[in-house]
C-alpha cells in the first residue's frame, strides 16, 4: 500500500492494481488478462452490470481499468467524500464477480470486435508488431487484446484457474493519491480487500500452443505507410532511463526533435514522427514511429538511420541537453497536477522500484544526466544496420 496526500486537492483517486499482464498467460489463452478484466465488469454477488456503472457516476466519480504487459489495474476517481464507495466498489469486483458464462460469452463477443477495432488502427498494430521484432520471448510480445481464436476458446474454468494462480494478495499493489490519509486507506484495505481475495480453481493450463511468429511487414491497402524501427533500451530499474529519456526528447520526443525537425519539416516526409519508450522489468525498448507515402517510406527510413548515426557520432550539444531537461522536468510537473497520474506513478515504482522516488528526486536525476552519458548510452545501443524495423501498408514488403 502506498499513498500520497496532496493538500490542494479535493479529489482522491486509488488504483488496485495486480502484477500479472500479458506477459503471465500461456500463450494458448493469449488475452485471459484483458478478459478478465472485462469480466470483472459485468456483475458480483453485490451488484449487477448497470448498478456497477451507475454506483460512482451518481456521486460524479470514474471507474474504468486497463491490461498492460506486465500489470492490470483497476481504478477510480472521486470526491473525497466518497472514496470508501470506490474502494469498496473496485474491491468487490477483484472479490466477488461472478464470471457467469452467459456474461463470459458476451464478453468474449466483445472483445472480438475490441480486436477487430484494433487492426484498423495502423499506429497500435505496427508498434505491436515493433515488440515481437524486438523481443525474444512470445509471452512477451502477444497482443494484450489476444486473438480471435485464443479469446474464444478460455473458459469459465480457464478464468478460475488465472485468478487463483495471478489474483492474490503479495501480487496486488494499492495506491492512492489526494485528498487521502494513507491511515483510511489501511483500514479500507483491511476491511474490504484482504479477507476476501481467494480466488479457486484447479483447471490445468493447456498444452504449450505454437507461438505465432513475428511479423516484420504486412501488407495492406492503406494510403500511408507505417514505419517502426525498435531498438532493446535498459529495464525501468536502471539508473540509466534518465540518460535514455534525455536522449528519446533530443531524437523525437518533442516538436523541436531531430527526427520532427529532419523528416517533417526539411524533408516534408511525414505528418507525424515521434521516438517513445517502453519499460519492462528486464528491459525496455525505445521505439521509432512514422507514416509517410508508399513512395517516401525508403527516403523516410534512410533518414531515421542517418539521424541515429548523427547522434551515435556527435552526441548532443549543451542546447539539446539543457532544452531536453527542462522539457522533461515540466512535462513531470504538469502531469503530478493530475490526482489518477499520480496515483499511478506510485504503483508503478512500487511495481518496478519496490520504493518511491519523490519528484524532487527524479528531477536531480535528470539534471545529472551528462552530454557524455547520452553519447555513451547512443554508441552502446545503435548499430544503425542492425536495428530492427517493421512496415505496414501497401508493397511493405519491398522495404526489406
Amino acid at each position: 500500500m502506498v499513498s500520497e496526500y496532496v493538500p490542494s486537492a479535493r479529489s482522491a483517486a486509488v488504483n488496485i492494481c495486480v502484477g500479472c499482464g500479458s506477459r503471465n498467460e500461456p500463450v494458448a489463452w493469449a488475452g485471459i488478462s484483458h478478459l478478465v478484466e472485462h469480466m470483472f465488469f459485468k456483475g458480483t454477488e453485490k451488484r449487477n452490470v448497470r448498478q456497477i456503472a451507475q454506483t460512482l457516476e451518481e456521486v460524479g466519480g470514474r471507474l474504468n481499468g486497463f491490461t498492460g504487459k506486465e500489470m492490470t489495474c483497476y481504478f477510480a476517481q472521486v470526491i473525497d467524500l466518497h472514496l470508501e464507495t470506490a474502494f469498496e466498489l473496485i474491491s468487490d469486483m477483484l472479490t466477488s464477480s461472478l464470471l457467469e458464462e452467459s456474461e463470459l460469452a458476451k464478453e468474449k463477443r466483445v472483445i472480438i470486435e475490441e480486436i477487430g477495432s484494433y487492426e484498423d488502427t495502423p499506429e497500435e498494430k505496427v508498434q505491436e508488431m515493433i515488440l515481437g521484432a524486438t523481443v525474444n520471448n512470445p509471452q512477451f510480445f502477444h497482443q494484450v487484446v489476444g486473438y480471435k481464436d485464443t479469446v474464444s476458446d478460455v473458459s469459465r474454468g480457464a478464468l478460475l484457474a488465472f485468478l487463483a494462480e495471478h489474483y492474490t494478495l503479495p501480487n496486488v499493489i494499492v495506491s492512492a493519491s489526494g485528498s487521502v490519509e494513507h491511515r483510511k486507506l489501511v483500514g479500507l484495505v483491511e476491511t474490504y480487500l484482504e479477507p476476501k481475495l481467494s480466488w479457486q480453481g484447479d483447471e490445468n493450463e493447456p498444452d504449450p500452443a505454437e507461438p505465432r511468429v513475428p511479423l516484420r511487414f504486412e501488407e495492406r491497402p492503406l494510403e500511408m505507410t507505417h514505419l517502426c524501427l525498435g531498438c532493446p533500451t535498459v529495464a525501468f530499474s536502471d539508473k540509466r532511463r534518465y540518460v535514455l529519456l534525455v536522449m528519446d526528447a533530443v531524437l523525437g520526443g518533442t516538436m523541436s526533435s531531430r527526427l520532427f525537425q529532419k523528416l517533417r519539416e526539411e524533408l516534408g516526409l511525414v505528418y507525424h514522427v515521434q521516438s517513445l519508450l517502453k519499460f519492462f522489468s528486464e528491459c525496455g525498448i525505445l521505439v521509432i514511429y512514422c507514416a509517410t507515402h508508399p513512395k517516401g517510406a525508403k527516403k523516410a527510413i534512410d533518414a531515421v538511420r542517418e539521424e541515429l548515426s548523427h547522434l551515435v557520432g556527435g552526441g548532443i550539444s549543451d542546447d539539446e541537453l539543457h532544452r531536453s531537461k527542462e522539457y522533461l522536468k515540466g512535462s513531470l510537473a504538469l502531469s503530478l497536477e493530475h490526482t489518477p497520474t499520480r496515483a499511478f506513478r506510485l504503483a508503478n515504482q512500487e511495481f518496478y522500484l519496490g520504493y518511491q522516488l519523490q519528484m524532487e528526486e527524479t528531477m536531480e536525476l535528470i539534471d545529472a544526466v551528462t552530454r557524455q552519458e547520452v553519447g555513451e548510452l547512443a554508441e552502446e545501443l545503435f548499430d544503425t544496420d542492425a536495428i530492427p524495423m517493421v512496415a505496414l501498408g501497401k508493397d511493405a514488403g519491398k522495404l526489406f
